[in-house]
């Protein structure tokens, strides 16, 4: 799943308008996709940041950080979510007072979720330290009342991520900025069944930011990120098979400035990690360039990261990259945008890379007609395939409605595409896309602009 822009990994700050459920005004949406749910103002409007689906066997909830102020960055959030059943969206429930949503929330089992939360403990409102928790619930939108601290005072350099498996295995990791210019990796893991374990530093040198984690099925975890070597901007990851302690630093090349990381794991711990890079300047002078580094099922480390996309076009690229596998094979499917020709005939197509048997990825293809922001990629357990885009050219800089276009398993190429909402999916906003466990039935949670500084957060199902 990915949740931001390129600049930043998971959890921009971006307005969004709560509510109690009801149906948008010009929402549309064309069979298979139901009608899109969001929610209208309630007493004083709330406005938040982006929303994330955590679904479960027994259903599903959508989560997202709120503030009564959307023009002030640095104002108090809080944490809210609203159960995803088969009628619609129920009513939304607060967090505790002053708890924040820290990274998308996780599902897990039939019935459980995971949510990594921050409280604000100190610092200045450029520079906040925070407390970062753990919160366990369950799919109705319920809260247990106790929550465990990861760590008690962070100054968070890149905004926390957190993934976890089907049956509970789960890891957290952070960037902490602690003076001068530096910054260590934590990693905090979970077994099924128990509290997080003490959090630990997994890289403790270099300028770190944009991390990424994936887990995989049998408890293997991925924890890639962006640090700087010699003076010189590279992306890497540590990875650690079930039941073993990480590995050694698989450093992946160099990265142009910025860096937006996405990692997976499969069920055999094949690993992916794939990534888009640009130059961070005044400018970008450079192509956005797209890579992918795979670790097979069985060696420990990663082989040499396989160039997807060179770039066509300088001046960026919008949307982010994401990566998705399939646990029943392995099979790992890639989705990022492009950029193509100039001034008013340029285009940002849609492009997607899949492996193949021996785990190498094949030749990046486009997506028939499709131009516009990459938003994600999911990968149901039998390989069907999703990828969810905000259509629109080079020359538009408002993000069109939200498209999206499903693969079958074992089909090479993915279907025609589907409009989800013809409202407009926010420029700067993000959506998340996920199956369903062992199913081909799929959500998607995005961001619509409704007016100034106020967005509504949606979701719609298929199947």
């Amino acid at each position: 799943m990915r949740l931001a822009s390129p600049a930043v990994r998971h959890f921009a700050a971006v307005p969004v308008c709560l509510a109690a459920l009801a149906l948008p005004a010009g929402a549309a949406a064309a069979p298979p996709w139901s009608a899109p749910a969001t929610a209208q103002p309630s007493g004083a409007a709330a406005s938040a940041s982006t929303p994330g689906l955590a679904l479960a066997r027994d259903g599903g909830v959508v989560a997202f950080s709120t503030t009564e102020d959307p023009t002030r960055p640095a104002a108090a959030r809080r944490g809210r979510q609203a159960r995803l059943a088969q009628s619609g969206l129920g009513s939304t429930r607060s967090f505790p007072a002053g708890r924040d949503l820290a990274a998308p929330a996780q599902a897990y089992a039939a019935t459980r979720t995971l949510l990594l939360t921050q409280r604000r403990t100190g610092g200045t409102d450029g520079f906040p330290t925070v407390r970062l928790g753990a919160t366990f619930g369950r799919v109705t939108g319920a809260i247990d009342g106790s929550s465990q601290v990861l760590d008690e005072r962070v100054g968070l350099r890149s905004p926390a991520v957190l993934a976890t498996n089907a049956r509970g295995d789960a890891a957290a990791a952070w960037v902490e900025s602690y003076g001068g210019g530096r910054t260590r990796l934590w990693v905090a893991l979970r077994r099924p069944g128990r509290r997080f374990g003490r959090a630990s530093v997994i890289v403790g040198t270099g300028s770190l930011s944009a991390p990424a984690v994936g887990v995989g099925a049998r408890g293997d975890v991925v924890v890639a990120f962006q640090r700087t070597v010699d003076g010189e901007q590279r992306v890497a990851a540590r990875m650690r098979r079930a039941g073993h302690s990480f590995g050694k630093i698989d450093d992946f090349g160099r990265s142009a400035g910025i860096a937006d990381i996405d990692a997976a794991v499969a069920r055999s711990g094949r690993a992916v990690v794939a990534w888009k890079t640009f130059d961070g300047g005044e400018e970008v002078n450079l192509p956005t360039q797209v890579y992918a580094a795979v670790k097979p099922a069985g060696p420990r480390r990663f082989r040499t990261a396989q160039q997807l996309d060179p770039g066509d076009a300088r001046n960026g690229t919008p949307g982010t990259v994401a990566v998705a596998t399939a646990d029943d094979d392995g099979t790992a499917t890639v989705g990022w945008s492009a950029r193509t020709g100039s001034g008013s005939a340029a285009i940002l197509p849609v492009r997607f890379a899949t492996t193949d048997a021996r785990a190498v990825f094949g030749e990046a293809q486009d997506l028939p007609g499709a131009s516009g922001a990459l938003r994600d990629v999911a990968v149901a357990d039998d390989g069907t395939a999703a990828i969810a885009w905000s259509a629109r050219s080079a020359a538009v800089l408002e993000a069109g409605g939200l498209t999206a276009a499903v693969r079958p398993a074992s089909a090479l190429a993915f279907g025609p595409a589907e409009l989800v909402s013809a409202d407009p999916a926010e420029s700067t906003g993000t959506a998340d896309l996920a199956f369903a466990p062992q199913s081909t039935r799929l959500a998607v949670a995005w961001l619509a602009e409704e007016r100034q500084f106020r967005s509504g957060v949606r979701v719609s199902r298929r199947g």
